[in-house]
């Protein structure tokens, strides 16, 4: 009767972790669809306006936990260190879509970030891997399926940059040898515009490999804490703030004038700081279930469907049909491989889907 009890808190467990995973992909997805949407502010005084909407969600949370006699009120250095590296991510993550755009910077920074968590998860610290092979194969998947965006991003990029340089070539050549009073005038001969736009793909790449590392990584302080889960949401919450008020008196100092923006260009900011901080919650509930945060880590990481689907569909970022079809496999391969991760990555999962 014991076993079998165990067996029933276990699985109930795990299909509370998988709800959670999978709702914390709405307000990740809606957070950074909004960071698009309102793009072109100062990505350096944004992460505050974004830290201050993170930090009041999970002090709200606390709060009302501790007020319920859920949860104690403390602040503990692991949840500090665990919001410092996720306010990172998350500059990280501003300038990528800034630069590359919404759906192939989630695509590449979500896929990054699941191979960067199971690695921990499994590799490092020894959690039980369900089947080796399988979970190899999830992890090839989300490679093959981050290098497609990244190569697929450069190919779309070439092609505008040199739409865009088509007009001005043929501009230059109607004017070439055009008659003048002296007789007839030579420019000088045609000359190849430079990829003026190619570095940002490269740059924007590494932005979201960076965003990927950092968020993957941010759980981890928590795996050596003795207090998990919920009670570390108001130090969470402050590492995050701290860092993000730190960043932009960083580039203040840097650039000689005072960086924080203004209530009117950066308040949505703090609409995307909650939506994030709800999807960060559900994530927290996710990890410290029976998933663990090797496997919860990579299903969370769909969100960049969510960021796919309005970066394209809203924002028109790619046009072009036979680029968007392969994107799209693209991106399907790395919610594939994550689901792989997460399903044969975990024996509890395993054993509910048969």
């Amino acid at each position: 009767m014991v076993d079998t009890n165990a067996a029933v808190i276990d699985h109930f467990s795990t299909v509370t972790g998988l709800i959670a995973a999978w709702s914390s992909c709405l307000g990740f997805g809606f957070a950074y669809i909004i960071v698009r949407w309102k793009g072109g502010t100062d990505r350096f005084a944004h992460i505050s306006w974004f830290s201050l909407g993170v930090f009041a969600i999970h002090m709200l949370v606390g709060l009302g936990l501790y007020g319920a006699g859920e949860l104690p009120m403390q602040m503990d250095i692991t949840g500090i260190l665990g919001g410092i590296l996720i306010s990172f991510s998350t500059l990280f993550a501003l300038l990528a879509v800034e630069v590359i755009g919404l759906s192939v910077a989630t695509a590449i920074w979500c896929g990054f970030s699941g191979v960067v968590a199971f690695t921990w998860a499994k590799g490092i610290w020894g959690q039980p891997v369900a089947d080796l092979s399988l979970s190899l194969f999830g992890l090839a998947l989300v490679t093959m399926g981050v290098v497609s965006v990244s190569l697929l991003s450069h190919q779309q990029e070439e092609k505008e940059d040199a739409e865009e340089r088509q007009p001005l070539q043929s501009k230059r050549i109607s004017q070439c040898c055009r008659p003048s009073k002296t007789g007839m005038h030579a420019e000088p001969a045609l000359e190849s515009q430079p990829r003026g736009q190619l570095w940002k793909q490269y740059v924007g790449t590494a932005l979201a490999l960076l965003c990927g590392l950092f968020g993957g990584s941010s759980l981890v302080p928590l795996h050596y804490s003795t207090n998990r889960g919920l009670v570390q949401l108001p130090s969470y919450g402050f590492g995050f703030l701290l860092t993000g008020l730190f960043i932009t008196s960083c580039s203040s100092f840097y650039w000689g004038e005072l960086r924080c923006g203004s209530f009117q260009g950066d308040g949505w900011g703090i609409i995307e700081g909650i939506l994030w901080g709800v999807g960060n919650i559900l994530s927290i509930v996710a990890s410290e279930s029976s998933l663990g945060v090797g496997i919860a880590q990579p299903i969370r990481e769909a969100y960049t469907v969510v960021c796919a689907i309005g970066g394209i569909l809203i924002f028109k970022e790619m046009r072009d049909t036979p680029t968007l079809i392969k994107f799209s496999l693209a991106v399907l391969a790395v919610v594939a491989g994550n689901c792989t991760l997460a399903i044969f990555g975990d024996p509890n999962l395993k054993v509910l889907f048969g």
